[in-house]
């Protein structure tokens, strides 16, 4: 009987728990405003286009952000919790330099989806960490076998000011229009471990 009694109050619990907290996903996204400057979609790395209205958010008209969302999700739309700017590291040539910038980091990981290289990196920092300065540099091409690596350092930074009080993790996001054709990319990345290479 207690038994019975147990499992009653434990389906119970879980479907008001199903009830009151819907499934939360956190994704990285595009999210493209309009003419006044708020976000009209967001579209995930699959492809999937959710319209959404956030009218207390503005940002310049009539462009495409890099973001990342947290959100719940039902048929043909989205409740949205946050959304939180993600940055994109522009590729230069690495003709553009004398000595490639590249204080160290933490890495944590990296993926591709969509049309992007991500990374999730770890910066030493006060709280001044959007000061901190990241791109990426396409250095060589190289060959293994039949396949076509593209190679690219992960430039980075710090502001002299900045002290290393604790480590923020940061999304930094990679488009590859450029480089679909390549098989993978390796990236060269400077860690306070030493150096490292992440192909993806």
């Amino acid at each position: 009987m207690l038994t019975m009694l147990l499992s009653l109050l434990f389906v119970s619990c879980e479907k008001e728990d199903e009830d009151e907290y819907p499934s939360v996903r956190t994704e990285l996204a595009c999210a493209y405003t309009g003419d006044d400057g708020s976000v009209y979609k967001i579209v995930l790395d699959d492809g999937t286009t959710y319209p959404v209205s956030l009218p207390n958010t503005k940002y310049l008209s009539n462009i495409a952000l890099r973001c990342k969302v947290v959100f719940s999700d039902e048929i043909d739309k989205i409740d949205m919790y946050s959304l939180k700017l993600v940055r994109v590291g522009q590729v230069y040539s690495s003709s553009a330099f004398v000595t490639k910038p590249m204080d160290p980091l933490k890495f944590v990981s990296a993926w591709r989806s969509g049309d992007f290289l991500n990374f999730n990196v770890g910066l030493m920092t006060s709280s001044n960490n959007d000061e901190h300065e990241m791109a990426f540099s396409f250095d060589s091409i190289r060959y293994s076998g039949n396949s076509q690596i593209a190679c690219m350092s992960l430039l980075h930074v710090r502001p002299t000011y900045d002290r290393e009080a604790y480590t923020e993790q940061t999304f930094l996001s990679m488009y590859l229009g450029g480089f679909q054709d390549y098989d993978s990319i390796q990236v060269n990345i400077n860690t306070y471990d030493g150096m490292i290479k992440v192909v993806r």
